[in-house]
C-alpha cells in the first residue's frame, strides 16, 4: 500500500521515502517503461512504470536508465550505471573512466530453479563500457514513477533486425547440419510436460573437420502441444534434441538464427 506525501511516495513496510517523483501526467520528451521484475526493488516495483527522460543519456554514477541491447530481439531493460577507473586499452595506458551496468539490487539468488533443481542467480553486471558507446545504448534516464503508462509507453524491445528477410532465408535443417558438422551440440530442454523451454548450443572441444553427422528425423507428440519434429544426431544423448514446432505454434518462431539461442547469450 503506497501513500503520497508531497511529490514522494511512502511505501508501507519500508522505513524510508522513495526518492522518485510520482507522475500523473507526462512532461514533453518523457516516456514510461513497464517494470517487469524485481531487479530495481524497492525503488521501482514490478507492475509500476518508470518515467524516463528520453533527452538524457549522459551516464551518471548510481543513476537508473533504460538501456537497449543490440543482439537478438534488442530487448530493453532498466539498469543502474556505475563508474570506475580502469585501464582497458593497453598495458602501458593510464586508467580511464569506464562504466558498468546491472540491476539495482545487485547479484543475488533468485527464487527459481532451472532443469529441476539448479538454483538461478540474477544481477550480473555488464561492461566495461566507454562513455560514447554506453550513451548510444541508453534510451533515457529514470526520473520518476507512475502507476499507469500515461499514454507514452516505451516497448520492451525494439524487435529483431530484418526479421522478415531472415525468416524467409532461414533453413533450419541446413543450420543444424552446419552446427553438427562443426562439432556443436544443439539441444532443446523440455519441461515435465514435454514442452520445449530452453535452447542451447554446446561448443565443440576441438575442431571437427572429418565427416558430417547424419540427422535422423523422429516424430513425437507432447501433451497438448501438437506435433513436434525432433532433429537429433546419432551420437547425441536422448535428452539433447532440437525441437521445432509447426509455424502456427508460438514456440516455433524461426529467424536468421533460432530465437531462443539468443536468450542465453551475453548482451552486446
Amino acid at each position: 500500500m503506497n501513500r503520497k506525501i508531497g511529490n514522494r511516495i511512502y511505501s508501507r513496510g519500508h522505513s524510508k521515502f522513495r526518492a522518485l517523483t510520482s507522475f500523473k501526467s507526462l512532461e514533453p520528451k518523457h516516456k514510461t517503461f513497464l517494470v517487469k521484475d524485481d531487479a530495481s526493488d524497492p525503488h521501482l516495483r514490478k507492475g509500476e512504470y518508470a518515467v524516463v527522460d528520453i533527452t538524457d543519456n549522459d551516464p551518471q554514477h548510481g543513476e537508473l536508465y533504460v538501456i537497449q541491447y543490440e543482439s537478438g530481439e534488442r530487448r530493453r531493460e532498466i539498469v543502474q550505471v556505475r563508474s570506475a577507473q580502469l585501464n582497458i586499452t593497453s598495458p602501458t595506458a593510464e586508467p580511464s573512466l569506464v562504466w558498468w551496468v546491472g540491476d539495482l539490487r545487485g547479484y543475488r539468488k533468485a527464487n527459481e530453479v532451472a532443469f529441476g533443481d539448479i538454483p538461478v542467480f540474477a544481477g550480473l553486471s555488464d561492461g566495461p563500457y566507454q562513455t560514447e558507446y554506453l550513451q548510444s545504448k541508453l534510451l533515457g534516464r529514470v526520473v520518476g514513477v507512475a502507476f499507469t503508462h500515461l499514454g507514452g509507453l516505451i516497448a520492451s524491445s525494439a524487435g529483431w533486425l530484418n526479421e522478415a528477410t531472415g525468416n524467409a532465408a532461414f533453413d533450419p535443417v541446413e543450420y543444424i547440419n552446419t552446427l553438427l558438422a562443426t562439432g556443436h551440440k544443439p539441444a532443446v530442454y523440455c519441461d515435465e510436460r514435454g514442452e520445449p523451454r530452453w535452447y542451447g548450443e554446446a561448443m565443440p572441444r576441438r575442431r571437427q573437420t572429418k565427416g558430417t553427422p547424419q540427422l535422423s528425423a523422429d516424430l513425437c507428440r507432447g501433451p497438448a502441444s501438437g506435433l513436434v519434429r525432433c532433429w537429433t544426431a546419432a551420437w547425441s544423448p536422448p535428452a539433447l534434441s532440437l525441437a521445432r514446432r509447426e509455424p502456427s505454434s508460438s514456440a516455433a518462431r524461426t529467424g536468421a538464427t533460432p530465437r531462443s539461442s539468443r536468450s542465453s547469450s551475453p548482451p552486446h
